[in-house]
């Protein structure tokens, strides 16, 4: 069966085109050498991994939104972006920036490390698939 897309098989040695089986060139007598081609497998769609460095500072600028950039520890992140309205609540009186600024400094590192952790995670996954 032959396809009109495919170019028929030709002979190594003189070009002349094979006629089936196509073990021999019927023109020059030259032995063809036979390829067998392995059944096409199914494509396999990887998602994008997730940058570590965009999911860290996201989690710096507002806390959680680098989880939900990952996609991962959905409950965490709102947790987070709930704790980062309380901080800011409280800096907009002097003594409450006594107190906020002090918990964002806590808060920062660990929000982008579980960030970074998440992205880390993800992108194992990703490769694992």
């Amino acid at each position: 069966m032959t396809r009109p897309d495919v170019a028929p098989p030709r002979c190594r040695n003189c070009a002349e085109i094979l006629a089936p089986p196509g073990h021999v060139c019927a023109k020059c007598g030259t032995a063809q050498q036979l390829v067998h081609m392995a059944p096409p497998q199914p494509l396999v769609v990887l998602g994008a991994q997730k940058s570590v460095g965009v999911a860290v500072v996201l989690s710096l600028v507002w806390f959680g939104a680098g989880q939900l950039y990952v996609g991962r520890r959905v409950g965490l992140a709102i947790g987070l972006i709930v704790w980062d309205l309380i901080i800011a609540f409280f800096n907009f009186t002097l003594v409450g920036a006594i107190i906020g600024i002090p918990l964002w400094l806590i808060t920062a590192p660990f929000a982008a490390w579980l960030a970074a952790s998440d992205a880390k995670a993800y992108n194992e996954d990703l490769m694992r698939r």
